[in-house]
């Protein structure tokens, strides 16, 4: 089959890494991430950064209220989790430094699993929504912290508690998680372990949808606010290009070609009325996932579309060098706001 598939002789054999390679890339990402956590300093970062400060001082009771106020959010486990790290003292640079410590970590760990050529440690390392993820999207750095999290535990019960925390953390995370399983269903057709294990697969999915549709039907006017939002943004039809690249690399460098068709396609459909900005991370997340699993992630393709991300980190870092952040967002005042006009708000 590989021989009937362009350039699949010159791709690189999925054999690992040496240790020492894996240990000085693995560090070299980690201290980006750390520079990245003291040196995004606006744009969301004020946001999250006004957040964390009146969380230091917050009850419990007001954790929704305030991530509500200042961040426009409302997943139920994020509030939470902000709070106790502000509680503990630790200012908010160093608590982002340790979860993109974690974050570089758990992905390193994958990949040494999976024996990922070194093509694929240096290309995914040094990602640009690898750093995007590094540099000041809480919400959606723990949630892929959970992610991984899952993916690196051995029962089930445990990747089942785990993906649905990721729900909890970011709502994204239910996306990726049911495009994840739709990806599964040509596997499961093939092979009895996995078709053992996709409905309690598809249950734990459920539940988390579920969930995460009980939870924005309680607050239907902060979902309709990101929507709307969103869909504004959206320019139609144009705004599934990057998906249908990502679904040409899949079937090209895939094994699976199917899987590579079906994880993408409910991304597609969804980028019409949403645009891609979000859901182009979850599509290259799980394109990740296919071919380093299909050990094909040594593919020419894969490895053009790579190096192209990684090209796009050097503006993103050199951005955020000049401005404080990767997108050239010009907020740098203060969020100073009480707690009564977030109720106000809020109400």
């Amino acid at each position: 089959m590989d021989r009937l598939r362009p350039f699949s002789r010159f791709a690189i054999p999925s054999e690992g890494v040496p240790r020492p390679f894996a240990i000085v890339v693995t560090l070299a990402a980690a201290c980006l991430g750390i520079w990245l956590a003291f040196a995004y300093t606006t744009g969301d970062a004020i946001h999250y950064g006004a957040l964390y400060t009146q969380l230091e001082g917050a009850s419990l009771e007001t954790i929704r209220v305030w991530q509500a106020c200042l961040t426009s959010s409302t997943e139920p486990l994020f509030g939470p989790v902000y709070w106790l790290a502000a509680k503990s003292g630790l200012p908010r640079p160093w608590f982002i430094a340790l979860a993109n410590i974690l974050l570089v970590g758990l992905l390193a760990l994958w990949l040494w699993r999976h024996r990922a050529p070194w093509t694929t440690w240096l290309l995914v390392l040094s990602c640009y929504h690898l750093l995007v993820l590094l540099g000041s999207a809480d919400r959606l750095k723990l949630a892929y912290i959970a992610l991984l999290a899952g993916a690196l535990v051995p029962a089930l019960w445990q990747k089942g508690a785990l993906l649905i925390a990721a729900a909890g953390l970011h709502f994204q995370s239910v996306m990726l998680i049911g495009a994840w399983i739709a990806g599964l269903v040509p596997r499961a057709v093939r092979e009895p372990a996995v078709r053992a294990r996709l409905p309690l697969l598809m249950a734990l999915a459920a539940i988390a949808g579920l969930a995460v549709a009980a939870f924005l039907a309680l607050n239907w006017s902060w979902a309709l606010v990101k929507i709307e939002a969103y869909g504004r943004r959206s320019e139609g039809l144009v705004e599934t290009i990057d998906l249908l690249a990502l679904i040409a690399v899949g079937v090209l460098a895939g094994r699976d070609r199917w899987r590579a068709l079906l994880t993408q396609l409910p991304l597609l459909v969804l980028s019409i009325p949403l645009g891609n900005s979000r859901l182009t991370i979850i599509g290259l997340s799980l394109l990740i996932v296919q071919l380093v699993e299909e050990r094909r992630s040594g593919h020419p393709a894969f490895i053009a579309l790579m190096a192209y991300m990684s090209w796009k980190s050097i503006g993103f870092v050199a951005a955020v060098a000049a401005m404080g952040n990767g997108f050239g967002t010009r907020l740098t005042e203060p969020v100073m706001v009480t707690l009564e006009t977030c109720l106000q708000f809020f109400n």
